[in-house]
C-alpha cells in the first residue's frame, strides 16, 4: 500500500518540477530479510530528494523494529575501544567547529520572553530535551512511536501521540514561543504539511529550531543510501540547506542562524559499526568495506572540506514575524 502520491509522477515535491532517479536500496538494512527495495528520486533545482513511491502512514511504525535507540532511556555507548579510535575521535572534535545546540542559544534568539515554552516534534525518547527542561523551559513533546513516549515521559513536561502532521488534540489553539523538528521533518510522510502545522504553533516572533541530515554532505553524496544517516525506509526525505532556505521563505519566515553541526561523530565507533553493518547488508555480494581506512581518508580531509560538505547536519533557526 502506498501514500498519496503513488499514482502521481515522480515530480518535486517542493517545487513540482521534474525528478530523477539518484539511487534506490535493496532493502531496510536494519530488516533486510522481510522488507522491500526503495527508490529515492531527486529534484536538482532543489537539491533535494524523496522516497517513491512514498508509503501511507499506516505503514510507518513497521519501520521502527524493536531496540531502536529511541527505545531506550540512555544514550548510545560510543565510547572509543582502542588506541587508534581515541586517537580518529581527538583529531575530529579538535576539527569539529559547530554551533552548539544549548539553552543559550535558544534564549539570545529569545530574550524578551520570560519562560521559554518548546513545542518539540518526533521527540523521541526526550533526552536531548532535558537540559532546556533543566534550564528552566517548559518543554512538550509529541511523538509516534509509544516505546519512545513511554521514555520521553520521564524527562519532558507534556507528552503526547501524534505527529507533525498530525497533531494531537491537546494541542490545538496553543502556541509556543519555539517549535523543534529535530531529526524529524525527514521522517514525515508530508513534509509541506508538516510545516504548515508548525506555523500553527509557532507564536508571533517565535522560532523554529530545525535540524536534518545534510545532503550536501561528503559522506552522502559518496555513500547514497548506505551513508548512516540516509537509513531509509524511516528517512523518507533527502533535504539540503537549499530547499530549507526556499521552504522558510515560503512561509514568510525569516532565517535567523543556518549553520551544519556534526563532523566528529562521523568518526565514533558506533557510526563506523553502522556503516559496516549497512553495506553488508545492502551490498551482500561486495567485499567489507574498509571504514577505518576511509574514515581516516575523510578526516584529513576534514582540514580544508568547506562546511556543507564536511558536517552531517544542516542547522537553522527560522523566525516567524511578530504579525
Amino acid at each position: 500500500m502506498t501514500g498519496p502520491d503513488a499514482s502521481a509522477s515522480a515530480a518535486c515535491l517542493w517545487c513540482g518540477g521534474p525528478r530523477t532517479l539518484r539511487f534506490s536500496v535493496r532493502a531496510d538494512w536494519r530488516q533486510p530479510d522481510t522488507t522491500p527495495p526503495r527508490e529515492v528520486y531527486w529534484c536538482d533545482a532543489c537539491d533535494a530528494g524523496s522516497v517513491h513511491p512514498l508509503p501511507a502512514a499506516e505503514e510507518v511504525p513497521s519501520f521502527y523494529p524493536d531496540g531502536y535507540y529511541t527505545h531506550a532511556g540512555g544514550l548510545a555507548d560510543n565510547e572509543a575501544a582502542s588506541f587508534e579510535s581515541k586517537l580518529r575521535q581527538h583529531l575530529a572534535w579538535r576539527l569539529n567547529r559547530e554551533v552548539a545546540d544549548t539553552p543559550a542559544l535558544l534564549r539570545s534568539f529569545l530574550p524578551e520572553v520570560d519562560r521559554i515554552g518548546i513545542c518539540d516534534l518526533g521527540c523521541g525518547n526526550g533526552l536531548a530535551l532535558r537540559p532546556f527542561r533543566e534550564a528552566g523551559m517548559h518543554v512538550v513533546g509529541v511523538e509516534p512511536d509509544d516505546r519512545a513516549r513511554a521514555v520521553a515521559k520521564e524527562e519532558l513536561d507534556e507528552v503526547y501521540a501524534g505527529t507533525a502532521e498530525s497533531l494531537p488534540d491537546a494541542l490545538q489553539g496553543r502556541q509556543f514561543s519555539c517549535v523543534r523538528l529535530f531529526h524529524s521533518l525527514e521522517h514525515c510522510v508530508d513534509p509541506l504539511r508538516a510545516l504548515d502545522q508548525v506555523a500553527t504553533l509557532i507564536a508571533p516572533d517565535g522560532v523554529l529550531v530545525l535540524e536534518v541530515p545534510n545532503c550536501a554532505s561528503r559522506g552522502f553524496r559518496k555513500q547514497a543510501g548506505s551513508w548512516p544517516w540516509s537509513d531509509l525506509p524511516r528517512h523518507l526525505h533527502f533535504l539540503t540547506e537549499t530547499v530549507l532556505r526556499r521552504a522558510c521563505e515560503q512561509r514568510g519566515w525569516s532565517i535567523e542562524a543556518l549553520d551544519y553541526r556534526g563532523f566528529a561523530r562521523q568518526f565514533t565507533d558506533g557510526w563506523l559499526a553502522d556503516e559496516q553493518r549497512m553495506h553488508a547488508a545492502l551490498h551482500p555480494a561486495d567485499k567489507p568495506v574498509a571504514v577505518k581506512r576511509r574514515a581516516w581518508g575523510f578526516l584529513l580531509a576534514g582540514a580544508y572540506l568547506s562546511r556543507p560538505a564536511k558536517y552531517d547536519s544542516v542547522y537553522l533557526i527560522a523566525r516567524r514575524p511578530a504579525s
